[in-house]
């Protein structure tokens, strides 16, 4: 070895855990003395140079306090019972059992429903939108998910419930009303985003820690899903997305798909807080708590009626980047409800069937982005030519 020293800096992670199994990422640098400033990076020559190779830790008595060293034995490990690590003190401080009572989530997770329905979330229909107050003569106030967006059949949004003013003196002040109301919506946004913020602080605390995680049962959902039940869990979000929408999501389990003759299948999930589906395999979803099942969804899946492509039945590529640019997110968006066909599921769905027949899918129309600019969304497809008008696409009167 022609380096005579190591220096081993830890890279740290912008996303959070406090899961204590995680590994560390580390950036290793060969030195060649003590007055070397710079060095090599050697991380890569070393992953080259131990490929294959698997090293054992040291086991640790939890509840004896002691260190112990592992030894092989053919294919097998041992303990090896009669040679104790004399660790540094720090090394023998490992956590001692708790008298602690398990606190009410705890209890409830332990209290897992055994029942052959999964647990139920609240549907946000325009009964709900109504009775919430988000609902003003049938025109709802939203922000849009923009990165959720995929065509004017499939578009994801927030409701906002902007607070009214409650000084009668201000009603014949047209200029100074408009204003205000311009200030509320804005503060709208704001509140909105800060309690979607709380709530996926409290979902990452709590599944960040193992014993708050358990698999899915696999048999539960195909029951829901063939049963045209409603199955939701929880996924874990990696990469720097995670920093935005939380690390642990909500999740609408909405088709399973068979991997092959094998046991495992993927299963489309739909986002229910922030928005937008992925695939993902069944294995990888987590058991949601029955407290986490309380709040509505937070996102909405959103479909425009009343106009379909100019030609065939797909989006040409033009008229999905005319949409997704004009839909903005930045500003509040106004839209009228026409209703929700697909409140409740008659069968199992099929999982390439199209994104606006899938359960709880709102239908609006009347799409008007709040920047001054006064035409809708509808009629500014129609009339670049990326639409046409079409009163029973993509499906007939989506009433109820």
């Amino acid at each position: 070895m022609k380096y005579t020293m190591v220096q081993v800096t830890v890279v740290f992670s912008s996303i959070e855990s406090n899961d204590y199994r995680d590994h560390l990422k580390v950036c290793m640098v060969g030195l060649y003395s003590s007055g070397d400033s710079l060095g090599d990076s050697i991380a890569h020559m070393l992953a080259r140079h131990c490929k294959g190779v698997v090293y054992d830790r040291e086991m640790c008595d939890g509840v004896a306090q002691k260190l112990y060293p592992v030894v092989t034995n053919g294919r097998s490990l041992k303990i090896c019972h009669c040679q104790l690590i004399q660790a540094e003190q720090w090394r023998n401080r490992f956590p001692r059992k708790s008298n602690r009572k398990p606190s009410r989530p705890e209890e409830q997770c332990v209290a897992y429903d055994q029942s052959r329905v999964d647990r139920q979330i609240k549907v946000v229909d325009t009964d709900w939108l109504s009775a919430e107050g988000y609902l003003n003569e049938g025109e709802c106030l939203v922000n849009v998910e923009g990165r959720c967006t995929i065509s004017p059949y499939e578009f994801y949004v927030r409701p906002l419930l902007v607070r009214r003013s409650e000084d009668p003196t201000a009603e014949g002040e047209e200029d100074t009303e408009s204003v205000d109301v311009g200030i509320k919506q804005m503060e709208a946004m704001v509140e909105a985003n800060d309690e979607l913020m709380k709530f996926t602080e409290e979902l990452t605390d709590f599944y960040g820690h193992p014993k708050h995680r358990k698999p899915i049962d696999v048999q539960r959902v195909k029951n829901a899903l063939a049963g045209g039940v409603n199955a939701y869990g929880m996924v874990e979000i990696c990469g720097e997305i995670a920093h935005y929408v939380g690390r642990w999501q909500r999740v609408e389990i909405i088709a399973l798909k068979a991997i092959d003759e094998m046991e495992e299948y993927n299963c489309l999930v739909r986002f229910l807080d922030s928005g937008g589906t992925d695939e993902r395999p069944l294995s990888g979803i987590i058991e949601i708590c029955a407290r986490h099942c309380r709040r509505p969804p937070f996102c909405l899946q959103m479909c425009l009626h009343g106009v379909k492509p100019t030609q065939g039945h797909e989006w040409s590529f033009e008229a999905l980047n005319y949409f997704f640019h004009e839909l903005r997110e930045d500003s509040p968006v106004s839209l009228k409800i026409i209703g929700m066909p697909n409140r409740k599921k008659k069968s199992e769905l099929s999982y390439d069937s199209a994104a606006y027949r899938r359960a709880n899918v709102i239908f609006v129309s009347d799409i008007k982005v709040l920047d001054g600019y006064s035409e809708s969304l509808d009629i500014s497809l129609v009339r670049e030519g990326y639409a046409v008008w079409a009163a029973d696409s993509p499906i007939g009167q989506p009433l109820g």
